[in-house]
This record gives C-alpha cells, sequence and structure tokens, in this order.
C-alpha cells in the first residue's frame, strides 16, 4: 500500500489542497494532527484523509507517537510531506518509485531565494547541512520536509526529537543504521499560511545534531 503522511498543525488554510492533491497518488492519506486548535481536523476529514491525534508537545513527539502507536506495516511504503503546501505532490510518485531500491528517500530542494527572509532561511539551511555533513560523513538537505520510507525502514528509526528536529533525527538515524539512502531534486513554494519556524529553530537543530553525536555513541 502507498501512504502519505501529513504531519500538521493548524493548517487549515493548506491541509485540504494537499490531501486533495495527494490522493491522486497514494492508497491512503494520514493527517498526523499536532493537537490543531483551528479547523485542521475537521478539513482533513472533509478532504478524505485519516485522522492520527498527537498530543501538540512538538512534530518530533507525535511524529514518534504516531510510529509506536500505528501499525506500520513493513510491506507498505510512506511519503511524509508538510502540510502547508510547500512540497509539490506531483513529486510523490517518484518517490513511492524510487523506494522500490532504496530504505529512505529525501527531498533536495532546489531554486534560488526570492527574498532577503528566504536567503536568511537559505544560508541556514546550508550551515545545517555542512554541520551534518562534518558530524556524520554525509551531505544532504537536511531541513527538508519531504521523505519517502519503506515499512520496514520507519520501524528501525529510533526517534528522540520533540519539534523540528524530526528532520535532523532522520538523518541521524539512517547514517547510524546504514539504510540505503537517496536524494530526489524537488522544487518548493511559498507556504500557505503563517510562517512558524524561526531563527533559534535553526540553531536547535545544529545543537541537536551535535548532542546526538557527542552523547549517544
Amino acid at each position: 500500500m502507498k501512504v502519505v503522511l501529513i504531519p500538521a498543525k493548524n493548517e487549515e488554510k493548506g491541509i485540504g489542497r494537499v490531501i486533495k492533491e495527494s490522493k491522486k497518488h497514494a492508497d491512503k492519506v494520514i493527517v498526523v494532527d499536532g493537537d490543531s486548535k483551528d479547523k485542521t481536523i475537521m478539513v482533513g476529514r472533509k478532504s478524505g484523509a485519516e485522522i492520527f491525534k498527537g498530543e501538540g508537545k512538538g512534530k518530533g513527539y507525535d511524529f514518534s507517537k504516531f510510529l509506536s502507536d500505528y501499525e506500520v506495516s513493513v510491506k507498505d511504503v510512506y511519503v511524509m510531506l508538510d502540510g502547508d503546501g510547500t512540497y509539490p505532490t506531483k513529486y510523490i510518485p517518484e518517490f513511492f518509485a524510487t523506494l522500490k531500491e532504496y530504505d529512505i528517500v529525501s527531498g533536495k530542494r532546489s531554486g534560488a531565494p526570492a527574498n532577503l527572509k528566504n536567503i536568511i532561511h537559505f544560508a541556514g539551511n546550508k550551515i545545517i547541512s555542512l554541520t551534518g555533513f562534518l558530524l556524520y560523513g554525509k551531505y544532504i538537505d537536511i531541513c527538508t520536509g519531504m521523505w519517502g520510507f519503506r515499512g520496514k525502514a520507519l520501524r528501525k528509526l529510533h526517534l528522540s526529537a520533540k519539534g523540528f528536529e524530526l528532520e535532523a533525527d532522520l538523518f541521524i538515524n539512517l547514517r547510524r543504521l546504514g539504510l540505503k539512502h537517496k536524494e530526489i531534486l524537488i522544487s518548493h513554494r511559498k507556504r500557505i499560511g503563517k510562517e512558524k519556524l524561526k531563527e533559534i529553530d535553526g540553531f536547535k537543530i545544529i545543537y541537536f545534531l551535535a548532542k546526538k553525536k557527542f552523547t549517544e555513541i
């Protein structure tokens, strides 16, 4: 079975579009909800998605809870993307196809920054990816929000991230577990709705990468 996972919290403006577009390429769409206070759950159900209710303690925490509480099948393949419309769903079929040969697939974002704020985020992402390379020996777009997994790979992950460090945790796991990984070049768009990431989150991700490296060897 082909499953799309959409972590979301208060994404009522974009979640419906993401679900409807994802359904064209998947057998099932699951919204991993972070205790949304808006209409995210209502819109998600109306759009045809299954809802997994998290506790709202962070993106990483609720994704880990999903993995522990939901019956992830080793026979299924999964694609995860954000619920804010940032990642075009047209890449989903390529992710599923690539998972026939790889354990984990991730999107490598392309495109030049359009303004100063985007330039700052772009530079921050590069610094985080470079940190990951220096610590773990592989350079990828760590902060991408689009990933693909074989079911058996998902069941092997040992995640401890609570918030936006989730993607860094996925990267660490694929390196430590020796999982077969491939990047796919993707485009990305401006998010639908209010920006959530802050500059401080970049420092938290770098700290998480370093802490996991030197305290959990």
